[in-house]
């Protein structure tokens, strides 16, 4: 198994206790913290979104794009950038597999 933060080789566990996720405290904080993050980033993305949505179906053209792009276009954008967050969370919060 590898450290999920960095990918260092993780030393074989001795069977005693939950199987080790990070290679160092360091590691694990940094997860935490990038975790602390992409739960942040992931709100503003889905309101982000929303917003655009909500537009789209309004059918308003005063509407500014952030991504200088067509309102679905930019929908399209959002969705795969929460869809990354989403995967790397659960990466983080993931389960060491047997």
């Amino acid at each position: 198994m590898n450290c999920q933060k960095c990918g260092t080789q993780l030393p074989e566990s001795d069977g005693a206790g939950r199987p080790k996720k990070f290679c160092s405290k360091s590691c694990r904080r940094a997860a935490e913290y990038e975790i602390t993050r992409i739960h942040r980033l992931l709100g503003d993305l889905e309101q982000e979104l929303s917003s655009y949505r909500m537009y789209v179906s309004s059918g308003d053209e005063s509407y500014v794009m952030a991504y200088n792009c067509k309102p679905k276009k930019a929908i399209r954008i959002v969705e795969k950038e929460l869809k990354l967050q989403e995967k790397r969370m659960l990466e983080l919060l993931e389960e060491d597999k047997k």
